[in-house]
């Protein structure tokens, strides 16, 4: 069941968009649930305006296709969502000092270059609790964690922004 079903973030930009994540919801619960919900491409397709969507980090569908060494299955697959959501796909680069996900970062960023989509830097809420309060409040920068946290998400932006050269890099932290 891993494989025949894969995270994709998605977020609305305006009314249309909320009410087409509503309709995609309903769908991956009503029509398209099998141990988890889902949608296919052709419903994402069908119900794609408004929305802006995120591919990359682990879970989605192309990091699942460069764990397996298909970076051209990885391509196709970023050229795939660029044509259902154009300007609104960003291929997603995120960095939780997993070595594996630290490895995957130029990878995504090679798929990016490829497919010609622009590349986004995301962080999961919980880093950035754990990080953001510390460096507000000034408490507990010595820690060496806090500190190379704040060094490889600098890192990966300043990375992002010198390597892909179709646009900039968009700074998103979901809550």
């Amino acid at each position: 069941i891993s494989e025949a079903a894969y995270h994709l973030p998605v977020v609305v930009k305006n009314a249309t968009g909320w009410k087409n994540i509503l309709k995609l919801a309903s769908l991956a619960y009503t029509e398209g649930f099998y141990y988890r919900p889902r949608v296919d491409k052709e419903t994402l397709s069908q119900y794609r305006e408004g929305l802006v969507v995120m591919n990359g980090h682990f879970g989605t569908e192309i990091s699942a296709l460069l764990e397996k060494g298909d970076m051209t299955g990885a391509v196709a697959c970023a050229a795939q969502y660029k044509d259902i959501f154009g300007d609104d796909f960003y291929v997603e680069l995120q960095n939780h000092f997993d070595p594996a996900q630290v490895a995957m970062i130029p990878k995504l960023i090679e798929v990016a270059k490829r497919a010609g989509c622009p590349v986004v830097a995301t962080n999961d809420k919980q880093a950035l609790y754990e990080l953001l309060p510390a460096a507000v409040v000034h408490t507990a920068l010595a820690d060496d964690q806090n500190l190379a946290c704040i060094a490889a998400l600098i890192e990966l932006l300043e990375h992002g922004i010198n390597v892909v050269s179709s646009g900039p890099v968009l700074l998103c932290f979901p809550e």
